[in-house]
């Protein structure tokens, strides 16, 4: 049986960052979404609020999935933290199937079992 998808704002950050590091800049790119999708963020809050807080493993896969994005004319909103020289560090992603496609391989952020020994 299926389950019926809920729209979820995916916020994705840099797995190669302190767990603690990679949690504020995820808000820091939901905060981003809200003030440049505000319209698809209120509807996204009132029909649904889930999250899916994912991890791309690097730098390098994040600006990956950005561009992906932006290449398919999915909406999201990037971070790019002062203290670490400007980097980008998460991008939030907006809540659609398109989206939740893109996404499908990365793990669960802030998660023990995705880091290698």
């Amino acid at each position: 049986m299926e389950t019926e998808w809920i729209p979820k704002l995916y916020l994705v950050s840099r797995g190669d960052l302190p767990a603690g590091v990679q949690a504020c800049q995820a808000i820091h790119a939901m905060r981003e979404f809200i003030a440049e999708h505000t319209d698809v963020e209120e509807k996204w809050y009132n029909d649904s609020n889930h999250i899916a807080f994912l991890e791309a493993a690097d730098k390098a896969e994040l600006q990956f999935l950005k561009t992906k994005a932006i290449e398919n004319g999915i909406l999201c909103s990037s971070f790019y933290e002062s203290d670490l020289e400007n980097e980008l560090t998460a991008v939030a992603f907006c809540p659609t199937m398109d989206s939740r496609e893109l996404l499908s391989q990365l793990p669960t952020a802030l998660n023990d079992e995705n880091k290698k020994e």
